[in-house]
């Protein structure tokens, strides 16, 4: 783990979620199994997107050279870092629960 992730981990640690998602129980009177599948794999898909997008827009050193803080690079990298550990959390609990769905 590079010096960067590790400090991006560190800084995510007291910014969890205080709530559990819970799963829906699928029932005759509530949305269908396929139905609720569907709509955890677009949230899915959606996430993957996003993560992707991020990917691609990572701060590079050539934006920064004439910065006035010689460590903005390395900030706005830490910056990214940590929305990107933001979104594979929030991506493995949407996966949980889409495979509890599915288990059902």
């Amino acid at each position: 783990m590079t010096a960067e992730l590790q400090t991006a981990f560190q800084s995510l640690q007291d910014s969890k979620p205080q709530h559990r998602l819970e799963v829906p129980l699928v029932n005759l009177n509530g949305t269908s199994k396929d139905a609720l599948l569907g709509q955890y794999m677009a949230v899915l898909q959606a996430l993957d997107s996003l993560q992707t997008a991020l990917g691609e827009a990572m701060p590079n050193g050539r934006d920064y050279q004439t910065a006035k803080d010689p460590n903005a690079c390395s900030k706005a990298r830490q910056a990214f870092t940590e929305r990107r550990l933001i979104l594979a959390n929030i991506r493995e609990e949407i996966y949980e629960v889409a495979v509890a769905i599915s288990d059902q």
